[in-house]
């Protein structure tokens, strides 16, 4: 089955009927696989790299400096490489993003293990490695309709959800027991195994994932990157599925340090606590993305927006829980409202979008997000020492609902489905 199949969206045809269910397609659980045990490995250098940052130099402005770095390849280089993923074979550029990845990653641990300056490793690599994870995020993205097909993209989306939340789950614990065993620098080993993992689970793809052969001459970088953000604002629905959630974005930046500080400060919670229920959101994520399999293409706009108002809800409540078991319940709905939201997001913007503008769309619409993040963390961290985290996190609730209950007044975004041809 093509993409040129698949995006003409008139129904089942014979060769879909013959496919086999999502997950008994080997290609697609293939990548799903090897996207599942990546997680594993981001999710433990997601604890152990700010740890080894601290015991190497007990810096919080190095913390900062590093986190810094693994967003600016997306504001710099996220248009680009949206380019490049729908010129070049999405299935090579997995391959080779994943590999060098693998390599890049692997001189952290090993710095630490031959002795040798690791912050400057660190720094050195920190910058290649996120403009890695920018190429195969585009290239992955703009694969899922040919991996999964146009008619499940819920079900394609919802599974890769599902094991990013399930790595986050299990990740943490797992990098606690090795940081324990080993240090934080050699637990990042597993990242870096984890990748030459995900590089080899997209070797074993049969299908062929290369976006569909222009007749149009070579052009130019900016001509494309044109081409695309021409496309997202000449496309009502897809511009305002895209705008709708670059505001939410900007609203849940401070999320986790909003979190951690009223568990921490406000509830009196120790590092167990705080772990459990980040494992708690984390399972609720889960749910949430398992749930969202069974999406079907109509009402997903409708069921975003009721996410993001469930979403906000649970935020305001969650100050007034009584209890830890209280706040962990309301925790895993919350987390179950987010999954949903995004699944059902991705949906829509995958479902809008052309083959051939894939990657381009699916960039714009990163490089949006990515660059309210920023403006969201400044104004969180000044609510957070103005009136605590769980103000803050109350805030955020009710700015989720307020931008809910506007974005509802477009029946455009109300009445978003996936399927069928992507029209303007």
């Amino acid at each position: 089955m093509t993409t040129d199949i698949l995006a003409m969206g008139a129904g089942v045809t014979p060769e879909e009927g013959a496919r086999p269910g999502l997950l008994h397609d080997r290609d697609y659980v293939s990548v799903l696989t090897g996207q599942g045990i990546s997680a594993l490995g981001s999710a433990a250098t997601f604890v152990a790299m700010p740890l080894l940052v601290l015991l190497l130099t007990g810096s919080g402005l190095l913390m900062g400096l590093v986190g810094i770095l693994e967003t600016v390849p997306d504001l710099l280089f996220g248009l680009p490489a949206g380019v490049y993923a729908d010129r070049w074979d999405r299935r090579r550029v997995m391959i080779a993003a994943d590999f060098g990845r693998a390599v890049l990653t692997a001189t952290i641990p090993l710095a630490v293990i031959a002795g040798l300056p690791v912050v400057p490793v660190i720094l050195i690599v920190v910058g290649p490695l996120n403009l890695l994870r920018v190429l195969f995020s585009a290239a992955q993205n703009a694969s899922l309709p040919a991996l999964a097909g146009r008619d499940r993209l819920a079900a394609g989306a919802g599974y890769f959800e599902a094991v990013w939340a399930f790595g986050y789950v299990l990740g943490p614990a797992m990098a606690g027991v090795l940081i324990a065993l080993v240090g934080p620098g050699p637990t990042i080993a597993l990242d870096a195994l984890s990748f030459a993992v995900s590089a080899g689970s997209v070797v074993l793809v049969r299908r062929s994932l290369a976006p569909p052969a222009s007749d149009e001459p070579s052009r130019r970088v900016v001509q494309d990157v044109r081409e695309g953000l021409a496309y997202v604002w000449g496309h009502r629905r897809l511009r305002l599925t895209i705008v709708f959630f670059t505001v939410l974005q900007l609203l849940m930046a401070p999320f986790v340090p909003a979190f951690t500080y009223f568990l921490v400060h406000e509830r009196g919670m120790d590092g167990g606590g705080l772990g459990l229920m980040v494992s708690v959101f984390s399972i609720g994520m889960l749910v949430g993305a398992l749930g969202a399999t069974r999406l079907k293409g109509r009402g997903l706009g409708l069921r975003m927006l009721a996410g993001t108002f469930f979403l906000g809800a649970g935020l305001v409540l969650g100050r007034l829980m009584p209890s830890a078991a209280a706040l962990g319940m309301l925790g895993l709905a919350v987390g179950g409202a987010y999954s949903m939201v995004d699944v059902a997001y991705v949906t829509l913007r995958l479902s809008a979008s052309p083959d051939a503008l894939l990657a381009r769309v699916s960039t714009v619409a990163k490089t949006a997000t990515v660059g309210a993040q920023p403006v969201g963390m400044l104004i969180g961290g000044l609510l957070i020492d103005r009136v605590g985290g769980g103000a803050t996190l109350a805030a955020m609730g009710v700015g989720a609902m307020v931008v809910a209950g506007v974005f509802a007044g477009s029946g455009y975004l109300r009445s978003g489905n996936s399927g069928g041809a992507p029209r303007p």
